[in-house]
């Protein structure tokens, strides 16, 4: 019986992995953490059902409420909380599924305690990738990813030396306004960008989603992770989200993993690699596609892409500072400080600003991301003329 810790288990993809553990066909595992922000309601049904050993939550007021509900679980609070999680835990396997930097240090306490970690959570690799690089050679951890793009490409590489790889193509959906132009967006709402064509995501990662910024982190990620340059890594605009990234290799095969957009099948990878065990999924029917599509990322009116492949040239803290501005930015959108291409300006204007240093400690990390939101502050300050 492998013990699993789900980091972010009221998310989307918290939930879809709890329904996945639930499979009588995944009867090997037991969920023994979870981790949660605000969303108690639902924590307090997903405790009831499974009784986890020890739980954390984003308030200490919200932990002892819980305590008084469920005497026999151990329940912990905020950011040191999770870590603590993983510690108690002792599990073989960590589902990470909590956006933003806040699980960073669980997801490093992970690998070097030997689990495996099914990382759903880029902005672990984007803000910290060569700590977890550092981590991984040091440690008998291992990482398995779970967004659908990087999940596709570490398949394709199975059995495969990464020298004969050619170029990884991350596919993207391309968000709601692809092929619209930069200058028709200028009143784009938070509903409006919130309308994903494919997926269903939480609300940052589907802003992300409708500018691009989201693919921007994956091709960081994906430099981090398969360790190729980032001149290697192309993406393509697949509206059909049927192709979830492919693999060139240097004979000129290309491999792809296709599917329905559904994040149990990465998840259920993760939890069983390197066994492909049966799920319950619908299954891609040929008969009904009708087309697929494909456009260059030259075709797309947003600096997202660009700006991540700078950020990957420039090394350093620059992935941790393009993080945390990207966060405070789509934070002032949804909170209706700046407009939808505000986040743009705000993304770059603070890359601009900022010096980068090397990243070698966790310590590092969070003097970037501070340093950042300090920038951010004084940005929207002299953007709003409001204190934030």
């Amino acid at each position: 019986m492998k013990k699993v810790a789900l980091l972010g288990s009221t998310g989307s993809i918290g939930r879809r992995a709890l329904e996945i553990l639930a499979a009588k066909s995944n009867s090997g595992f037991r969920v023994v953490g979870l981790a949660a922000g605000e969303n108690i309601t639902l924590l307090e049904k997903q405790v009831r059902k499974i009784r986890p050993g020890v739980v954390s939550v984003a308030g200490a007021a919200d932990a002892q409420e819980l305590s008084r509900l469920f005497p026999d679980v151990r329940f912990l609070s905020g950011e040191s909380g999770i870590e603590q999680l993983i510690q108690t835990a002792n599990a073989d396997i960590v589902i990470s599924a909590i956006s933003g930097t806040v699980s960073l240090a669980a997801n490093l306490t992970a690998l070097r305690m030997g689990a495996r970690l099914c990382l759903a959570n880029k902005e672990t690799l984007v803000a910290a990738g060569e700590l977890v690089q550092n981590t991984l050679d040091k440690s008998g951890g291992e990482l398995i990813p779970v967004d659908s793009e990087h999940s596709a490409v570490f398949q394709c590489l199975q059995g495969h030396e990464r020298a004969s790889v050619s170029r990884i193509l991350l596919t993207a959906s391309g968000g709601p306004f692809f092929r619209r132009p930069r200058k028709d967006l200028r009143n784009v709402t938070v509903e409006m960008a919130l309308r994903h064509p494919t997926w269903t995501m939480g609300q940052k990662i589907t802003i992300d989603s409708a500018t691009l910024m989201n693919k921007a982190l994956e091709l960081i990620e994906a430099a981090v992770l398969f360790q190729i340059e980032e001149k290697r890594i192309e993406v393509v605009i697949h509206p059909q989200s049927v192709i979830h990234s492919m693999v060139e290799f240097c004979d000129g095969s290309i491999l792809a993993q296709l599917g329905v957009p559904d994040m149990g099948v990465p998840i259920h990878y993760a939890l069983n690699y390197p066994k492909r065990q049966h799920l319950s999924v619908e299954r891609l029917s040929f008969s009904r596609l009708r087309k697929l599509e494909f456009f260059s990322e030259d075709e797309t009116d947003f600096p997202s892409l660009s700006l991540a492949r700078e950020v990957i040239r420039t090394g350093k803290s620059a992935g941790a500072v393009f993080n945390a501005a990207n966060e405070a930015a789509v934070e002032a959108f949804i909170a209706g400080r700046i407009l939808f291409l505000d986040i743009f300006d705000m993304v770059e204007d603070i890359l601009a600003q900022s010096a980068f240093h090397p990243v070698r400690s966790l310590e590092d990390v969070k003097d970037a991301i501070n340093e950042t939101r300090s920038l951010c502050r004084e940005w929207l300050r002299g953007k709003t003329g409001v204190d934030s």
